[in-house]
């Protein structure tokens, strides 16, 4: 299919306004001369498909409330055409017109000329599934939203062990385990049910898992391999570029024994730790038969206190000190009422869980 001159869609401004905006997280916006600065308009038969790639990620979403002339294709700007598009009223359709290097915009008396790049140019492998040989994954997609929401605060930022800015996905037999580490605390989250005769490790960049998370709130199909990550639903096709190394071997971080393990309150812990932690994101906690007491850490006068009661027994108080916003994170992203605090030693780290989230954190070191 190629680009056509004269071709003309017509399709209303909220359609194509949602589409685009859709896809501006997947558009170069640093190079404006970069065909990735566009975004691919492909007519043919009763679709049009739109699609914007960084080259790392991409992703199209198909149209089928549109009517046009013929079938073809063409690019133009993807911040521009939005910043046009979202100018114009809510209340008239839209025609874009292909007439040799530009294509208008106009709605009504008001048209725009912007210039179009050769189509042919825009990367577009990667959105032809049946061109690469990737295994397929089932899995519930309410799943893959909850897993990513609970493990994304744990995912490295700018870390010279570069596998660990993403987060692995652990494709096994029956589970796929989601994880992430900071190298302060690792998170998993551990998605029952999940089919593959195919076991692989796929690291997946930040930047990717972010988008996935606000696109895929059907249905979905999932397809990998060594190179790329492809999600499908409805009328979305995503895919990534996967990290190209090796995960560390986060299961040997896990503790298989634990001296002590409480259950505790979500809501009453969440209570306490944010109001010692106003002053100084460092705290202290401190298990006493009956009672944990909380503090914040401070060198200088200023202190906050709190304390909860509790059925815990154990024979010595233990004092942990940790950082409070790691605690938080976890506690917010907890399902039930309660939770588990599970604890070998103050200068270990322990391990947190609620169902089947689990984080492993680092003491703080005082």
């Amino acid at each position: 299919m190629k680009k056509s001159d004269g071709l003309k869609l017509t399709l209303s401004k909220e359609v194509l306004e949602n589409a685009l905006a859709t896809l501006q997280p997947f558009v170069e916006k640093k190079d404006a001369t970069a065909i990735t600065s566009h975004i691919l308009f492909e007519v043919e038969k009763d679709s049009l498909i739109l699609k914007a790639s960084d080259l790392e990620i991409g992703l199209s979403v198909k149209i089928s409330e549109f009517t046009a002339s013929g079938d073809g294709k063409f690019t133009a700007s993807g911040k521009k055409t939005l910043d046009l598009v979202r100018g114009f009223r809510n209340d008239g359709e839209i025609t874009i017109e292909v007439n040799g290097e530009n294509i208008t915009i106009k709605q009504k008396k008001v048209k725009h000329k912007l210039p179009s790049m050769e189509p042919d140019m825009f990367p577009n492998k990667e959105f032809n599934l049946d061109s690469i040989e990737q295994s397929e994954l089932t899995v519930n997609n309410e799943s893959l939203i909850t897993g990513i929401k609970k493990i994304i605060p744990a995912i490295a930022t700018n870390n010279p062990k570069y596998e660990v800015n993403g987060a692995l996905f652990d494709i096994r037999d029956e589970a796929i385990n989601l994880v992430s580490t900071d190298t302060k605390r690792l998170a998993v989250f551990k998605i029952k049910h999940a089919g593959s005769n195919k076991p692989k490790q796929v690291i997946i960049h930040k930047k990717a898992i972010t988008e996935i998370q606000k696109i895929f709130l059907d249905e979905i199909k999932m397809f990998y391999d060594g190179t790329n990550l492809t999600i499908k639903s409805g009328n979305y096709y995503f895919f990534t570029k996967v990290i190209n190394g090796r995960y560390p071997d986060y299961e040997r971080i896990i503790p298989r024994e634990h001296k002590h393990v409480f259950t505790l309150n979500t809501a009453a812990f969440i209570e306490a730790i944010e109001q010692v932690s106003i002053l100084e994101p460092r705290i202290k906690i401190t298990f006493k038969n009956g009672e944990i007491d909380f503090a914040s850490v401070d060198d200088g006068n200023e202190s906050s206190e709190a304390s909860i009661e509790t059925e815990i027994k154990i024979d010595e108080p233990l004092t942990i000190s940790l950082n409070s916003k790691y605690f938080l994170e976890f506690l917010k992203h907890c399902d039930g009422e309660t939770f588990d605090m599970k604890i070998n030693d103050a200068n270990v780290p322990f391990t947190l869980e609620s169902g089947d989230f689990t984080t492993i954190t680092m003491p703080e070191f005082l």
